[in-house]
């Protein structure tokens, strides 16, 4: 499972983006704070806001057959001058299948620096997870993102638990793969 391609999704592609971040919900409702049944009742406009330029752009991760992948980023609506990435997700069956996961987020966060870095007026790439997701922790330590806050937050699922943030300036960063640690290959 090595050829797989990962473009920015348009407007146009809203139903693959419905399909996989309505997938992402049901199934892995303890990564996500907003619910399946809460995402079914947005409106398209609502869905269309996961769109809007310079604002947000989503990702999406294929092969030759399928949509398998999922990624966006956004400006933080406190702090424009900052951009968050949420939403990866990995369909679980290609989990098993031979797809080196490091690599994979490695390129999804990537292409999502790399949207932030043409925007121009971005100065700050953060990127936040509930502490329980040992997996992402630890490709998010092989990047130049630093540890900077620990928050609770209540999940989709109803727990309560640690959401963490890593971030990194944008200053100084010209290629996307500049965020990895030269000593840490993926």
């Amino acid at each position: 499972m090595a050829d797989y391609s990962i473009r920015a999704l348009t407007l146009h592609d809203m139903p693959v983006f419905k399909e996989l971040r309505l997938e992402m919900l049901r199934e892995y409702p303890q990564f996500c704070s907003k619910s399946y049944d809460d995402a079914l009742k947005e409106t398209n406009h609502d869905w269309s806001l996961f769109f809007a330029q310079g604002w947000s752009q989503p990702f999406v991760a294929y092969d030759s057959t399928t949509y398998f992948g999922l990624a966006n980023i956004s400006r933080m609506s406190k702090n424009t001058a900052k951009a968050v990435v949420e939403l990866v997700y990995l369909r679980s069956h290609y989990q098993q299948k031979n797809l080196n996961s490091k690599k994979y987020l490695f390129s999804l966060l990537s292409h999502c620096a790399n949207w932030a870095m043409r925007q121009g007026n971005l100065t700050t790439l953060a990127v936040s997870c509930r502490i329980s997701q040992k997996k992402t922790l630890s490709i998010l330590k092989k990047t130049i993102l630093t540890y900077t806050s620990m928050n609770k937050a209540t999940w989709a699922d109803g727990t309560v638990d640690d959401m963490v943030w890593y971030e990194t300036s944008l200053r100084g960063i010209h290629t996307p793969h500049q965020l990895l640690r030269r000593s840490m290959a993926v």
